[in-house]
């Protein structure tokens, strides 16, 4: 919140009287194995042309390359992530600052429905990042992949799920991997909805979407159960 204040930006809101041209916005600043996997795979299924995305290779270097591909990261004719794919902001922008929350209005507001990607470490523990919470903030809708019970513990925080568009029944599933492809299988499903009936769906829950911007923006966080019980946990 503190730096979308800070961005002059926290009055921004996602348009959904647009006419969208892709059905996600998929962006990837750091380089992490599980969003090679991801980004790989919207690429041999052609979902990839129906997302604006970045690949911005953030702290990467030729030594993690070469780790990648002793760990079997080598089948890179669909995708290769040893590349930088800019959407609207180079690497050199997103270091000087906290570039990392800005997007162009018309990629990310308008001209996309659903924010899509990995959150930093899916695995073993819960971590949630200004990936979650930006969408959350501009009233926009997300569908991202993390820990085990990601959506569950978003309910706990007091944000209503969008059942309506997206079924989550593989947020329980232990195996990590196991997690990915049912969510993988979630996103086939939805990028098969006509982009125009997909809209409709969208706008048809928007009192949701705006009660949980109005909730991002002004829930206090030392009031929510699980801060309040842990306040380590708190910035």
């Amino acid at each position: 919140r503190k730096r979308l204040i800070e961005l002059h930006a926290n009055n921004k809101i996602a348009d959904y009287t647009s006419t969208p041209t892709k059905h996600f916005i998929c962006l990837n600043a750091k380089m992490l194995t599980h969003r090679i996997q991801l980004v790989t795979w919207l690429h041999k299924i052609n979902i990839i042309n129906k997302c604006h995305w970045s690949w911005l290779r953030r702290k990467a270097n030729k030594e993690q390359d070469n780790n990648l591909e002793e760990q079997g990261f080598t089948e890179k004719e669909a995708f290769d992530y040893t590349k930088t794919k800019i959407l609207d902001i180079s690497l050199e922008d997103l270091m000087t600052d906290i570039n990392q929350d800005t997007v162009s209005d018309f990629y990310y507001l308008t001209d996309s429905l659903i924010d899509i990607g990995c959150e930093s470490f899916p695995d073993n523990f819960q971590f949630i990042t200004e990936k979650t919470w930006k969408p959350y903030l501009h009233g926009k809708v997300s569908f991202f992949f993390n820990c085990q019970s990601y959506y569950a513990i978003l309910k706990n925080l007091g944000f209503e799920l969008y059942d309506e568009i997206f079924d989550y029944s593989f947020d329980t599933i232990v195996d990590d991997e196991e997690r990915l492809v049912e969510y993988r299988y979630e996103l086939k499903r939805i990028s098969e909805i006509p982009i125009e009936e997909l809209q409709k769906k969208i706008v048809s829950i928007k009192d949701k979407i705006l009660r949980n911007r109005n909730h991002a923006w002004n829930c206090d966080l030392e009031t929510i159960s699980p801060f309040k019980e842990y306040p380590t946990l708190l910035p």
